[in-house]
Parts: C-alpha cells; structure tokens; sequence
C-alpha cells in the first residue's frame, strides 16, 4: 500500500493537472475496495467463529445427553443370543466365538435351576432382558478394573444403542445395584434401586420380600 501511494504522488508531480485529478481518484477508488475486501475477510472470520462457537455449543449438549462417542469407540460390538438370567447374556463375538457377559453393575435375583431353586423375580429378570436384547448388536464397554467373573464371564457395561442395559433393568425393578464392588456408576445404579424400591417396581413390589438390595444374597 505504501508503495501505491508513492508511486501515485510522484505521477502527481509529473503528469498535467487533470491527469492528476485522474489518478487521485484512482487511488481513491483503489483505497476504498481495500477496505471493503478487508472488512468482508473480517466479517468471513466472524461467522466462521460464531459457527464452531455454536458447533461447540451443539456438541457439549449431545455429550451430556448421550454416551460419549469416545467411550463408544473403544467399545466392543456384539449380538445377543441368550439372556441366561437377568444379570447375564451370551453373545457371539465378530470372530464367531460364543461367550458369556456378566452385566456389570446390575445383579439380578439367582436363576440357578429354573425348576427348582430361583428367587423371586428371576424368571422376569431374565425374560424381560432377552426380550430386550436377543438378536440385537449392543456394545461392550470395558472397565479398567474388571475383567471377568469367578465363573469367566466377561464383565462389561451393556449399551444397547445409547441405552445403559444394567440402568434400565434396576430402574424397572428387575436387578438390584452391586453395593459390593467399586465401579463408575456406582452412585447412579445405587439412585435408580432407590426409586424403583419407592415406586415399588418389580421385585420391590408386594409379590417379594426383599426389603433392602442385599437381601437376595443371604
């Protein structure tokens, strides 16, 4: 621009008078469309900010209300094949392998033999988590400090799409909360127990006698 002007004035010198009124208002006309690039550059950075301001905005909103996309890419996805109790699924791997997967978090009532010795509550427990989740691809989630149970089955939190399984399943009644064990959403698990026994949901409901969640194991 410096340069511009310089060479402009010395025109101004050299060139007649009404050549000079021409390239002053050449130099006008060019300084004006400088300023007006530079103010439309400026307002294109101002919308671009206010965009990714929004994005941000947008993306923190569904980071609160769904489960973390990070959290889901570390997940591991397989398809359900039995719910063998309330507490327990079998799935099939991508590699084809079969194994079991222990809910972490969400005890349900004991299915041990189903003609005999159940509790109150197993049979639903476990007929509500199969039809929920047979033949559908849910997402394992790893905890860091669990791997597998004493009877080697793997133990995951369930995702079924964005949905927590062991949440739903103490929220409607038919799994306690592990006070036992030391896990992310101990405290959560522990508040939804709280509310289904208020509401009287499913095995906190007249039919059974548990009073508090550790009864189920004495």
């Amino acid at each position: 621009m410096r340069k511009f002007l310089i060479l402009t004035l010395a025109l101004l010198v050299l060139l007649p008078t009404n050549s000079s009124a021409y390239f002053v208002q050449m130099s006008e006309s060019a300084g004006s469309t400088m300023e007006q690039r530079r103010e439309e550059r400026l307002q294109r950075r101002l919308a671009k900010r206010e965009g990714e301001e929004l994005m941000t905005i947008r993306l923190g909103r569904s980071v609160r209300q769904v489960a973390s996309p990070r959290r889901l890419t570390w997940g591991q996805q397989v398809k359900v094949i039995e719910a063998v109790d309330g507490s327990i699924l079998r799935v099939t791997t991508t590699a084809g392998d079969v194994v079991g997967v222990r809910i972490l978090g969400a005890e349900a009532p004991l299915l041990i033999n189903p003609a005999a010795n159940v509790q109150c509550y197993a049979r639903e427990a476990r007929d509500i988590l199969g039809s929920r989740t047979i033949q559908q691809l849910v997402t394992l989630e790893k905890d860091p400090n669990y791997r597998t149970d004493a009877n080697g089955n793997w133990v995951r939190t369930v995702r079924l799409g964005t949905q927590d399984i062991g949440a739903w399943m103490i929220a409607g009644g038919y799994a306690f909360a592990d006070t036992r064990h030391d896990y992310a959403k101990r405290s959560l698990y522990m508040t939804l127990e709280d509310e289904a026994r208020e509401a009287d949901r499913g095995l906190w409901s007249t039919d059974c006698d548990y009073k508090v969640h550790t009864d189920y194991r004495e």
